[in-house]
């Protein structure tokens, strides 16, 4: 099939309840949208075939999670998404099946974050590669990076390193647990879930918020670097995900700390606000755990601590790196 069948037969989306503001979506030369009240924010993702994802990957997935790495980016504002492009370049043997299943996950991602796909591009190349770009909204100031204050708690969504060890058991560097442990583990790496209820709901107490895509220390590492402020995390305090039962401490906190791949939110809050934030754990709506792992302090750097030990790692992240 042409780049223009593909496009009218699988990505033709109607503007259905997330489109508020779309006047015209896919099928012309561009979107035509109308900015609700607020500030917008946007934010682009790549995955690369290769390096983000397997060639067996299943398309479905593929796209629920390009569109949810880039949906976790407008979450970590404090806002919410409102419409989303997709760039998809595939190789001339792609199958028609596959643009099928790779569509009906967009529209199942839209449906779950209530978000409307109104436009893309659509390529031939040698390499699976996709680009989103999701357009959203804050309704309060934006939470950043560089805003957290010296006494602030250090909280984490989730349970952190569940995608990590799921794809060292794929690479065979790390043994597996029982399969419904996997599983869930699994479903961390394939099927991300975006925190944007959470996100909303901590938008006006929260001071800087990030989330873990590419490891929980570099991730600290950062915020402290924007915010000119020292951050101690406590390694006891993070919650373990039930795949862990197949490693070692040290496993475990080599997944916790440098693995990446949550898409969980990293945030500072006042110490004042921790009873209220840690009710919400229980909101019908969220229903996620919420771990306190650390504190703001003045200085610079991220330590690591286990039973008042410093803990060391090699590195503190994944990065792209250029020659």
């Amino acid at each position: 099939m042409q780049e223009q069948e593909i496009i009218r037969r699988y990505f033709n989306y109607p503007v259905g309840s997330g489109g508020s503001g779309v006047t015209l979506g896919v099928g012309d030369d561009a979107a035509v949208l109308t900015p609700p009240a607020g500030q917008l924010v946007v934010s682009t993702d790549t995955l690369n075939g290769g390096v983000h994802f397997f060639a067996d990957a299943d398309p479905y997935l593929l796209a629920r999670k390009a569109a949810a790495v880039s949906v976790s980016d407008i979450a970590a504002m404090g806002g919410r998404a409102l419409w989303l492009t997709a760039a998809l370049t595939a190789p001339a043997t792609t199958a028609s099946d596959w643009f099928l299943q790779f569509s009906r996950g967009l529209a199942s991602s839209s449906s779950d974050y209530v978000y409307t796909v109104v436009g893309g591009d659509l390529t031939c190349g040698e390499q699976l590669s996709i680009t989103t770009t999701v357009i959203g909204v804050c309704t309060t100031p934006p939470l950043t990076r560089a805003a957290a204050q010296v006494g602030d708690d250090v909280w984490v969504s989730g349970t952190i390193g569940a995608a990590a060890h799921a794809l060292a058991v794929r690479l065979g560097t790390l043994p597996a647990a029982a399969a419904a442990d996997m599983q869930a583990a699994e479903a961390c790496l394939h099927n991300p879930v975006p925190r944007q209820t959470l996100a909303a709901a901590l938008a006006t107490t929260a001071h800087a918020m990030m989330d873990i895509s590419d490891g929980l220390l570099l991730t600290a590492e950062e915020i402290a670097k924007q915010s000119t402020v020292a951050i101690c995390l406590d390694a006891e305090a993070l919650a373990l995900p039930a795949s862990f039962v197949a490693l070692n401490g040290e496993q475990q906190r080599q997944c916790q700390f440098v693995g990446g791949d949550d898409y969980e939110l990293f945030f500072t809050a006042p110490a004042a606000a921790a009873e209220q934030i840690a009710t919400l754990a229980s909101a019908a709506k969220i229903a996620v755990p919420l771990s306190r792992i650390g504190k703001v302090s003045a200085g610079s750097g991220v330590t690591v601590q286990l039973k008042g030990q410093p803990l060391s790692f090699a590195t503190s992240g994944y990065c792209h790196r250029f020659s």
